[in-house]
């Protein structure tokens, strides 16, 4: 007879939790001096850039530049969103040819210029333009980092780097989104109005993520030799059937994800009357679970491989996202945001790793590209749809669960073999 206490749920589990971390930090003591450049610039200039995601809708709502606001943070997303598509082939070329290094700094750089720019802009024309000019050169800059820390890691490594990128984006963006919504409380309490409380909250993060390029500059270069050289007259031999395979669920989830991730601060504040500074409250909150969550993405890809974990927690995410699309109680509605964001965005850095290192060395900004033209494309076609829709959340939400589970299924059905089938001469 056995005489052994029962072994219980949490049995072994502080061990476990210590293993987890030891692990995690052995990892991230592989990073080179690159990565945590990249890694560091990444965080300041995603804690300066956060007041924009926060505010920028509500901003739009005060300008008066159209009658029907909706119809204005449609029109503006769409070409936000057009600009990253068209722009991106040409930056994924110019990644696979010249210095990361450079197109890191004059690209991000100048989309800070063109988002400051933008915000003083005296109607909807110069909005558009200088919202264009934003995203048209951010999406240079978003395609090299991809490539750069593909560079900078081995496989030990790699989707730490792709998740501890990702993590500090977010980390920047509960510390961001916290004191955006505390100083336009303070300009409420001082009696600015309205539209010029969201400028100068949004202008100030602006020029704190200057700063963020700073860290570039001391970023070396590949040396000669270490990088194959794109060619476009090597086009017709670029893997496009893989490239098919990524594109179609990545855009399925893409036009989902666009349906209601660009107006959620719309959706507190129509729908619970919610206040700026709760507003920012919620984000910070999410972005806070989206931390955790994309660092426990890693070792789960480890044990379960990365298409199960990619599908199983997109899945995950549905009963979630039903909440949000017909519940009324405001607590259910934070509650099933904050889950739903942070199991959602766990799977993207192991998506990321795993397209990069199932291509070949050369075509790694390609994909890249090719990843940010799709969701910029679909991102712009949900904005489209949210005006056409006049913000039903209802409807919005159900179409996203339909588009996220086909997306899931296309997934395991064409990526299910993939991780034992790369390329012989893809990063391994």
């Amino acid at each position: 007879m056995d005489t052994r206490p029962p072994r219980h749920l949490f049995h072994g589990f502080p061990s476990r939790i210590g293993q987890f971390w030891q692990n995690y930090l052995s990892r991230l003591k592989l990073f080179n001096r690159n990565i945590r450049l990249l890694l560091f610039g990444e965080f300041l200039v995603g804690l300066g850039m956060t007041s924009w995601g926060l505010f920028f809708n509500l901003y739009l709502e005060e300008t008066g530049f159209s009658a029907n606001p909706k119809s204005l943070i449609g029109a503006t997303l769409v070409v936000a969103n057009l600009a990253g598509a068209v722009f991106a082939l040409p930056a994924g070329y110019l990644a696979g040819r010249y210095s990361l290094k450079l197109q890191l700094i004059i690209f991000q750089l100048a989309s800070i210029a063109a988002s400051a720019l933008a915000m003083f802009a005296p109607g909807a024309r110069s909005l558009y333009a200088l919202i264009f000019a934003a995203n048209a050169t951010g999406v240079f800059a978003r395609v090299a980092a991809g490539p750069l820390i593909m560079q900078n890691t081995t496989p030990a490594e790699r989707t730490y780097a792709f998740s501890t990128n990702f993590i500090i984006m977010l980390v920047g963006g509960v510390a961001g989104n916290a004191f955006a919504g505390q100083i336009k409380a303070f300009l409420n309490r001082s009696g600015v109005a309205a539209l010029l409380g969201y400028r100068w909250t949004i202008v100030g993060g602006i020029a704190f993520s200057l700063i963020g390029a700073i860290p570039f500059f001391f970023i070396r270069n590949a040396a000669p030799g270490e990088a194959d050289v794109l060619s476009l007259r090597d086009w017709r031999k670029w893997n496009w059937p893989f490239f098919g395979k990524m594109l179609l669920p990545a855009g399925l989830i893409a036009i989902g994800a666009g349906l209601f991730n660009q107006f959620m601060n719309v959706y507190f504040k129509d729908r619970f009357r919610s206040s700026d500074e709760a507003i920012g409250i919620y984000m910070a909150a999410q972005s806070a679970t989206m931390a955790l969550g994309v660092m426990l993405a890693p070792a789960l890809a480890e044990k379960f491989g990365k298409i199960r974990t990619i599908v199983a927690i997109q899945l995950l995410s549905l009963p979630f996202m039903s909440v949000l699309g017909f519940s009324e109680n405001l607590h259910a509605s934070v509650a099933a945001f904050i889950v739903r964001a942070a199991l959602m965005n766990m799977a993207s850095p192991v998506t990321s790793a795993l397209m990069m290192e199932l291509c070949r060395r050369e075509e790694q900004g390609v994909v890249n590209a090719l990843s940010i033209l799709v969701w910029n494309v679909s991102w712009a076609t949900s904005a489209q749809f949210f005006g056409t829709l006049k913000g039903n959340f209802k409807i919005l939400f159900t179409i996203a669960i339909v588009l996220y589970f086909t997306a899931s299924v296309f997934y395991f059905i064409l990526f299910r073999k993939a991780e034992s089938e790369k390329p012989a001469d893809a990063p391994r």
